[in-house]
């Protein structure tokens, strides 16, 4: 990501959390001349702003614009249902749909390998799989990896694997909430090639990730799907077939888990329901409540998961 369009995002990123809708998009038009690589983060970032603002209106001719350019929005979530209803829609939205089928149709699993300073094919390594949230990818802004950084992992000697989903939302985005034997593949696959590649010691392999990402985590954890010991969820979704059997099997097999939250999320139920399914598992699961900030990326991050891993490890 560009420190100096960093900086930018970041001023847009006051504005909107403030309500100041109309300041931000004024903003982000202008960072479209200036940035042009990230035209369609810009793009995008407008379209939900004036959702915030109610102009539908608006967010439809934002979306007939972008399609004419051959960009395409992830538009599955309620949110944007009232756009939907608008005369003209049905061809606007049609089209946005068209092209994301027509990406969807080259698109697969891709993953991103950093390994530790003292790394020789000779000494096996404990191994991490992080996982973007819903929407996210490893391409581009490299949102998780900036937000989810290495350094925690690496200098306790991981191979880290930065994980992005066969599924795509948008013209930048992937998505694993929707298709759990889809996230199942990916995961699997990328876990079988970097263990074929990379020296690995397969009895030490934590799954992580954030919002649909930490779902994908705990699914794969608690289903077996890779061999892990542990998975540290930041802000994660309920997994679609969570149930007391497989918290109670993971358990048997001694999984370890960190379950972390935006202390301005308030109480999250799924979250709540997944800790008390846990406990009467007897399932190791610490919460860790990040303060100040609500489903996002907590700033101490890096302290977090080295607390996060020391708890799976059992140190």
């Amino acid at each position: 990501m560009s420190d100096y369009f960093e900086t930018y995002d970041k001023k847009a990123d006051k504005l909107f959390i403030a309500g100041r809708y109309t300041e931000a998009i004024a903003l982000l038009e202008q960072s479209i001349g200036v940035f042009p690589e990230y035209t369609y983060e810009s793009i995008s970032y407008i379209l939900t702003c004036y959702r915030e603002l109610k102009q539908f209106d608006k967010c439809l001719e934002t979306i007939e614009r972008s399609v004419k350019q051959g960009y395409f929005f992830g538009l599955d979530w309620e949110g944007w249902d009232p756009i939907r209803t608008l005369d003209g829609a049905e061809p606007i939205l049609a089209e946005n749909d068209r092209l994301r089928d027509e990406a969807q149709k080259r698109t697969k699993m891709e993953y991103e390998v950093l390994l530790p300073n003292d790394y020789t094919p000779e000494k096996r390594y404990p191994l991490i799989l992080t996982m973007h949230g819903h929407g996210g990818s490893i391409g581009n802004k490299k949102i998780h990896r900036h937000f989810w950084p290495p350094d925690a992992m690496l200098k306790r000697g991981f191979i880290v694997v930065y994980l992005q989903s066969s599924r795509i939302l948008s013209s930048t985005g992937y998505g694993w909430i929707g298709d759990d034997r889809q996230l199942r593949t990916d995961i699997r696959q990328c876990y079988d090639e970097v263990i074929a590649q990379h020296p690995v010691d397969t009895e030490k392999t934590i799954v992580s990730g954030f919002s649909g990402g930490g779902m994908a985590a705990i699914d794969v954890a608690l289903n077996a799907i890779v061999p892990a010991i542990g998975f540290i969820a930041l802000c994660p979704v309920k997994p679609e077939d969570f149930s007391k059997e497989c918290c109670d099997d993971a358990a048997r097999r001694g999984i370890r888990g960190v379950l972390m939250e935006g202390e301005l999320s308030g109480d999250v139920p799924a979250l709540q329901e997944m800790e008390a399914a846990f406990k009467e598992a007897g399932l190791p699961c610490e919460s860790i409540i990040n303060e100040g900030i609500a489903h996002w990326y907590p700033a101490d991050l890096s302290e977090k998961l080295d607390r996060a891993i020391a708890f799976i490890l059992n140190e």
